[in-house]
């Protein structure tokens, strides 16, 4: 996946063999867009990194986790001891307030971008909580804006 924009601080190069035994580990298939970002970027901070909706607090995106390389920040590690999350999502990445960033690996909301605002949660698995921000990881990270 090509973006107008650079990432800094990367994951080390993976293979399509890192994403085929990532997904056994998950019993899932991951979204191609998602798939194809990991593969030519692995994770990082985005230089663009603003999103704005309507009706949603204001939203900056601080990193996207890497598969393999930096221990704590690491995708596995972020979804072994991380904060859960509701049923049917990936620990991706966080936003600059610490807030999780997920992407949708199963049902309805296969291939959705969400974010978790921490001060609406009541547990850390409650959907009400979860802000949808896009129905394609790919068109998402196309959607950040620089706040520079």
């Amino acid at each position: 996946m090509e973006l107008p924009y650079t990432f800094r601080n990367v994951g080390p190069p993976i293979s399509t063999k890192d994403l085929d035994a990532l997904e056994q580990e998950l019993g899932c298939k991951l979204p191609e867009s998602y798939r194809a970002f990991m593969l030519t970027t692995n994770g990082g901070y985005p230089a663009n990194e603003s999103f704005e909706m309507p009706g949603l607090p204001s939203f900056v995106l601080q990193r996207l986790y890497p598969l393999g390389g930096e221990v704590p920040f690491e995708l596995r590690n972020m979804n072994i001891h991380g904060t859960e999350l509701p049923s049917g999502l990936l620990r991706i990445g966080s936003s600059i307030c610490g807030d999780p960033v997920a992407l949708g690996i199963a049902g309805e909301h296969y291939g959705k971008v969400y974010w978790q605002d921490h001060e609406q949660a009541e547990s850390p698995k409650d959907w009400s909580s979860m802000n949808w921000m896009g129905d394609d990881f790919g068109e998402f990270m196309l959607s950040l804006k620089s706040l520079w």
